[in-house]
């Protein structure tokens, strides 16, 4: 190879290891990669000096994952008790909106609480003269006069089940799963999540699907089928593949790490989806991201869904559903008895009206004229003026025997 052609190798092998090294680079936690376009999105708008876009942009340029009302945070912000939280964006930050009429009052973290003392300091209970963050006599942690706002339904909540003949059952015994701990949480999870529980006469499982936004043309969601009464716990996944709107079912398990087969730009790796659901049905843990993993390293891009240490109800014992089977089976059989019962007698009751009534038609009938048969039989039978032939001619027939009353032949 000449001299100048092995130099420009050279320099094309060093150029392409520069930018392979550059493209290896990924970014912090909830941060993307700088779109092909340039520009961050407006959910990360600001960008950092090396090529990722984040949420909030703090003192001195410096990029944040989350934003919080007027605060930056590199990891999400809870509100406290009693407090109701601001609409959560895509990144799972909580950057403006209106407080309710009841907690009118917004704090510096974009939570909303009942009453503002001086200085700025918003607080849990309205007390009449002052406020204060703990309950005591004269103390509502809503503005006087207004009621909390309803916890939030969340859409797609399954419907109550079937009427049964043990109604109440279920509410009575306190056994079943709900979808309550998936309420309110905008604090911890950039996902927009609904929820509905299965199983009847007791809620087993909960079907949950989140769906969330990485950028602007890179949407993601995730279902999963919980079975949260097995021992071990465990869930089907299904995830919405980025850029196609499609789904595709994951494999069942209770740790499940799911490639799409999508690659972020600038070489920062493939996108995946990570769950982890961990725990028992009264003390759960699960999480859900969408990570950029290069080889074996992964870093969270979004998250979907979170809850540590949340109770999502109390399982019915392993015997309480064949137990209200039978019950119930033993209950529409007494049920359909009384009917079939209640038929019969119904339809014999019939019967019975339906021939009184035919008797009655009979007796109430003209009175036969036994006139006419007289009449008839007089009309037609023998004439005692009319000669009746003897016996012998009549039973004479020309070259036949005559027999007599006895049935034997009698002599011509």
């Amino acid at each position: 190879m000449p001299r100048t052609a092995r130099f420009l190798y050279l320099i094309l092998v060093i150029t392409t290891v520069q930018q392979s090294s550059s493209q290896s680079q990924t970014c912090p936690a909830n941060f993307i990669p700088l779109p092909a376009s340039g520009k961050c999105p407006a959910t990360r708008s600001c960008r950092t000096t090396g090529g990722c876009c984040g949420s909030c942009s703090g003192s001195g340029g410096q990029c944040y994952a989350y934003t919080f009302g007027d605060t930056c945070s590199s990891t999400p912000i809870s509100c406290p008790a009693n407090f109701d939280a601001l609409p959560s964006d895509v990144t799972g930050s909580r950057p403006s909106g209106t407080c309710p009429a009841s907690r009118p009052y917004q704090t510096d973290k974009g939570c909303c609480g009942a009453c503002r003392a001086e200085g700025n300091i918003v607080m849990a209970y309205d007390c009449g003269t002052r406020c204060s963050n703990s309950p005591g006599p004269g103390c509502s942690s809503t503005v006087p006069g207004t009621a909390a706002p309803p916890p939030s339904t969340v859409p797609g909540t399954a419907a109550p089940p079937p009427p049964s003949i043990l109604p109440n059952l279920p509410n009575t015994l306190g056994w079943g799963v709900s979808c309550a701990a998936f309420d309110g949480l905008s604090g911890s999870s950039g996902g927009t999540c609904t929820c509905k529980t299965t199983g009847w006469p007791f809620a087993t499982g909960l079907q949950l699907e989140c769906l969330g936004q990485i950028s602007s043309d890179l949407a993601v969601g995730l279902r999963m089928d919980m079975q949260v009464c097995q021992d071990p716990m465990s869930f089907t996944p299904s995830i919405m593949i980025p850029g196609t709107g499609s789904w595709q079912q994951g494999t069942p398990g209770n740790t499940v790490n799911i490639p799409t087969g999508v690659n972020l730009p600038l070489g920062a790796g493939g996108l995946d989806y990570v769950i982890t659901m961990t725990g028992r049905a009264d003390n759960i843990k699960l999480t859900a991201t969408v990570d950029a993993c290069l080889f074996s390293a992964c870093t969270p891009l979004l998250t979907l869904v979170q809850i540590e240490d949340q109770s999502l109800g109390t399982c019915a014992p392993p015997w309480a559903v064949p137990l209200i089977a039978i019950v119930s089976g033993l209950a529409v059989c007494l049920l359909c008895g009384g009917l079939v019962c209640c038929c019969r007698r119904r339809k014999t009751a019939r019967q019975a009206d339906v021939s009184g009534t035919q008797l009655r038609e009979v007796a109430s009938a003209a009175p036969y004229d036994t006139r006419l048969n007289e009449a008839f039989l007089s009309a037609t039978g023998p004439s005692t003026q009319v000669p009746i032939a003897p016996l012998a001619a009549i039973n004479t027939v020309p070259g036949f025997p005559v027999f007599g009353a006895d049935g034997k032949p009698m002599p011509r």
